[in-house]
């Protein structure tokens, strides 16, 4: 079990509404966005199927699906972790035709 610093407990802990964390490498990001799905699932009673975790690359949401696992169990596969140009594709290939294309894009 990871310790937190005070500036990632109040992460944790935040009220259940969106929340953006910045920081640079080796800061902990990763652990904190984990400890922060943890809590929102084990605290907040929020549904995995609830939280969406965007991130830069495929292995980068693959690796905090894999942490929330390790954290939660199985039901951690249950959240929505990919890239933000994956989840961009996959709206728009839902709402294609209210943002007035006649059929879904290709990228």
């Amino acid at each position: 079990v990871p310790t937190f610093n005070d500036k990632q407990m109040l992460a944790m802990e935040y009220p259940p509404k969106p929340l953006l964390i910045l920081a640079g490498a080796g800061t902990g990001k990763t652990t904190t966005i984990v400890g922060r799905m943890a809590h929102l699932i084990q605290k907040q009673n929020a549904t995995p199927e609830s939280i969406l975790a965007l991130t830069f690359t495929n292995d980068a949401a693959d690796h905090l699906k894999k942490k929330l696992i390790e954290n939660i169990g199985e039901s951690g596969e249950n959240i929505h972790a990919c890239t933000f140009h994956a989840f961009a594709q996959a709206q728009t290939n839902i709402y294609y035709k209210e943002i007035g294309y006649s059929e879904p894009p290709t990228i």
